[in-house]
């Protein structure tokens, strides 16, 4: 009853959704013409850049407001496994520290949420979260550090954490994106 209860409760909140996940974390991206690292999505009123790697599970994409100028960090999660987590925290970690995002709030709020159920029995649940800029600085002095990033995945449902090492691709991207971050701060992407 309680997954039943917490599937309709997701469904309800993207519906009610003006952006889908799809719409901003994945459809509409091109190789940025400034610098052929990033991907673009550039708009009239609203622009998106992430690291140029459509295979990374976890990622670091930004928002820019087009009339403030303001930058807003959001984070992407994916999770892909034979039965459902129901994703509320992720900790990042390596053996000399760690970064905690909890983002159960943010799921009934602002986040977008995409969860699919697929054929061969599989599922995939994405969420994409906004993140403050001091999450963003507590993810760099981790990724900073040497040593492998392992993502754990944290649900508050028994036995339904997951735990996935990034690739150095993937790691690389989300440095990348923190240093863009930290750069354009109240300035305009562009990419350098």
């Amino acid at each position: 009853m309680k997954k039943a209860l917490y599937a309709l409760l997701m469904l309800v909140m993207v519906g009610c959704s003006n952006s889908t996940y799809e719409e901003v974390a994945r459809e509409g991206y091109g190789i940025s013409v400034r610098d052929g690292r990033f991907l673009a999505k550039e708009g009239s009123e609203t622009s998106y850049y992430k690291y140029n790697d459509e295979d990374s599970r976890v990622y670091l994409l930004l928002e820019k407001d087009e009339k403030s100028g303001e930058v807003s960090p959001f984070l992407n999660l994916e999770y892909r496994g034979e039965d459902w987590i129901y994703m509320e925290k992720a900790i990042f970690y390596r053996e000399d520290g760690k970064v905690e995002v909890d983002f159960l709030k943010a799921k009934f709020t602002d986040a977008l949420v995409q969860e699919i159920p697929r054929a061969s029995g599989n599922v995939v649940e994405r969420i994409l979260i906004p993140v403050t800029g001091e999450k963003v600085g507590e993810l760099g002095n981790l990724f900073e550090k040497s040593g492998e990033v392992s993502v754990f995945y944290s649900s508050r449902y028994k036995n339904r954490n997951s735990k996935i090492t990034l690739t150095p691709q993937e790691e690389k991207g989300i440095m990348t994106m923190i240093k863009l971050y930290n750069k354009v701060k109240g300035e305009n992407i562009n990419g350098n």
